[in-house]
């Protein structure tokens, strides 16, 4: 009776075992999965486009966010940095006719640079850019153009051809 006992005993520590052990091995692999599809994305910065100036004192914070591109999805979870991208002023004259230059390096910081996008979703979480006056001309119109830099999880991605994080700016009297 006692090694039947017993015997019951070694096999529910075993099963417990080899259940704790098939529960650890399924958390490895959700933290290393891998998109089955390339994701496109892109840099936004909603609403309004036009040129914004900015007194010598002042600063202005935009929110910034990854978004998928045209109604894809991500089948992970992804995070995202962003970046000023001095090769798209060029793309962006030639489209709008204008003559804007690049935006100084000491007239923008990125306040928070990491977002998150859900799995599934079509939008991330919000970065925060702030800008000011610092280094900029009078009569001069600047542009801050933004793309994503990097993606943490997975290198199974591709940033869109669109601009559609971008700031205006010009210095006030």
């Amino acid at each position: 009776n006692r090694i039947c006992t017993m015997k019951k005993t070694v096999k529910y520590i075993l099963l417990t075992v080899l259940a704790v052990a098939a529960m650890s091995c399924q958390k490895e692999n959700k933290g290393s999965q891998e998109p089955t599809m390339t994701g496109v994305f892109y840099a936004d910065i909603p609403g309004d486009k036009e040129p914004v100036e900015i007194a010598p004192s002042a600063n202005k914070t935009y929110s910034l966010k990854a978004c998928v591109f045209q109604g894809n999805v991500t089948d992970i979870t992804m995070n995202f940095s962003f970046k000023a991208n001095p090769d798209a002023v060029e793309a962006f004259n030639a489209t709008h006719g204008t003559a804007y230059q690049m935006c100084p390096g000491s007239a923008y910081e990125f306040v928070t640079n990491e977002v998150m996008i859900p799995r599934y979703a079509t939008a991330s979480t919000t970065a925060r850019l702030k800008v000011s006056a610092s280094g900029l001309e009078q009569g001069v119109t600047y542009i801050l153009p933004v793309t994503l830099d990097k993606a943490k999880q997975t290198e199974n991605w591709q940033v869109a051809d669109t601009l559609a994080a971008y700031v205006i700016l010009k210095a006030s009297d």
